[in-house]
Parts: C-alpha cells; sequence; structure tokens
C-alpha cells in the first residue's frame, strides 16, 4: 500500500465517521429544539388559560368542574415547567449545536485533504500528515464530550443521511454554478496552449 493509499483510506474513513456523528447530533440538537417549543408553549398556554381561570373564580364565576379543571390545568402547567428546569433544554441544545458545527468543519477540513491527495500531482504528505493528526486529536478530544442520543434519534440520522445524499450535488451544479465554470476545459486547453 503506497502513502498515498492509506491517507487516502484514513480520511475516507475519517469524513464517514465525523458525517455520521455530525448528522446524529444534527438530529438530536434538532429533537431537543422542538421539545424545548412544545413545552414553552405548554407552559405559556397553561399560564395563560390558568390566569384567566383564576380570575374567573376570583369574580365567583364559574361550577365546580370549571374550579377542578383551573386546578388540575394549574398543576400540569407546574409539572412540565419544572421538567423543563429539570431538563436543562437550552443548555444541551447549545452544547449538542456547538458539536455538530465542530464535527462539520472537521468533515469539510478532512474532505479538504482528500481532495489535496486525490487531484494534487505531487502532494506534501509530511503536511497532510499533520493536518490530519490534528484533525483526529480534536475529534477525539470532542467526541469524548458527546451526549448519549436516543436510538430513535440515530435511527433518524441514518435515514437522512442515506435519503438525502448529502454529499451528491450533481443535480445542483446548475442551479449554483455559472454554466462556463461547470467543466475544467479552460484549464486542460489552456495546458494544451502551453
Amino acid at each position: 500500500m503506497t502513502l498515498k493509499d492509506k491517507f487516502h483510506e484514513e480520511l475516507k474513513n475519517f469524513i464517514v465517521s465525523t458525517s455520521w456523528t455530525h448528522k446524529i447530533h444534527a438530529k438530536y440538537s434538532d429533537f431537543l429544539s422542538y421539545l424545548s417549543i412544545v413545552l414553552k408553549t405548554i407552559q405559556i398556554g397553561g399560564s395563560a388559560l390558568t390566569s384567566s381561570g383564576v380570575i374567573a373564580i376570583i369574580t365567583k364565576e364559574g361550577s365546580f368542574w370549571f374550579k377542578i379543571s383551573v386546578a388540575i390545568l394549574s398543576f400540569i402547567t407546574v409539572f412540565v415547567s419544572a421538567i423543563d428546569k429539570n431538563l436543562n433544554l437550552e443548555e444541551k441544545l447549545l452544547k449538542e449545536k456547538e458539536f455538530t458545527n465542530e464535527f462539520y468543519r472537521l468533515k469539510e477540513k478532512a474532505l479538504r485533504l482528500l481532495y489535496q491527495i486525490h487531484y494534487d500531482e505531487s502532494p506534501n504528505y509530511i503536511i497532510i500528515e499533520k493536518e490530519f493528526n490534528m484533525l483526529f486529536n480534536r475529534k477525539l478530544e470532542f467526541g469524548s464530550k458527546l451526549s448519549n442520543v436516543p436510538d430513535f434519534v440515530v435511527n433518524k440520522a441514518r435515514n437522512s443521511l442515506k435519503e438525502k445524499r448529502d454529499n451528491d450535488y450533481t443535480d445542483d451544479y446548475s442551479y449554483c454554478i455559472p454554466k462556463e465554470l461547470l467543466t475544467n476545459n479552460n484549464i486542460q486547453n489552456k495546458r494544451k496552449d502551453d
């Protein structure tokens, strides 16, 4: 196995592993965000309804069952508030977003190294190895801080990665890149002219 083959394989494995971690924690971040919104909505709605119910009780309006309903709603609102505070979703969400962004950066930097190995005629393997080791150590550092993610989130990430083909931009080139820049014919023609 040549040095180029060795780095090529290591980088491919690193990119796949990092992409999976990124996608899993991106989906976990989405889940935490959704859960936070649901809990906040219940708290706000419950508080508003409880307040209006208490006002009705104070003004001596409403039946016995109305008063029981206000008491139950008040209990649910306090219970949901306690769950929200106990779960500390805002802090977890910020942490997950940080991890998601870091793993995305690691993946993109490794992809850049893979491009270098693949397209450069004589890549500098000493620099590539140094950069790869820095990426690998950074991944280990952040990997040790990751939270455990529920299985349903992992399954959602698996489906998302496989269905969306995150790294296949073939259909999108014509939308984002001018037609004359889609191929490298100009570069090849220049080389022939030289």
